[in-house]
């Protein structure tokens, strides 16, 4: 009696974090990139794409997020996100977690962290001659 166990290989999909850098009130965009899972069945390699049909989230479904004290976070359909930080906020944000799904129905995140630097204003002496009060 011949029996017959197929074995089930996972294709896990990968995903690569962003960070983006600009300067002290300026909005800043971000895309994390995704792949499709790899698996080589019987000597063939095989790609479980993500699903497009499913559009990109943060990792709690949402597509807007508000961090207090640093700004907001959104996110459209293709999965570019925008940060729009606080006028008095500096450094580096805590950032966003992506969610995508492969057409199998397999869950894979990235980190999105925006990096806000500070502006000083600055300003210049100047002297003027010439009698007091006269332009």
């Amino acid at each position: 009696k011949a029996t017959y166990t197929p074995v089930v290989k996972p294709a896990t999909p990968t995903s690569s974090d962003v960070i983006t850098t600009n300067v002290q009130g300026a909005t800043q965009s971000g895309t994390p990139t995704f792949e499709g899972g790899k698996v080589t069945v019987n000597g063939e390699e095989k790609t479980v794409e993500i699903d497009e049909t499913v559009k990109p989230t943060f990792d709690d479904g949402t597509t807007e997020k508000k961090v207090p004290g640093e700004g907001t976070y959104t996110i459209d359909e293709n999965g570019t996100v925008t940060f729009t930080p606080e006028k008095t906020f500096t450094g580096q944000a805590t950032g966003v977690t992506v969610k995508r799904v492969d057409k199998n129905g397999t869950p894979v995140t990235a980190k999105y962290t925006p990096v806000v630097v500070p502006v000083t204003p600055t300003s210049k002496d100047t002297e003027s001659e010439g009698p007091k009060g006269q332009p």
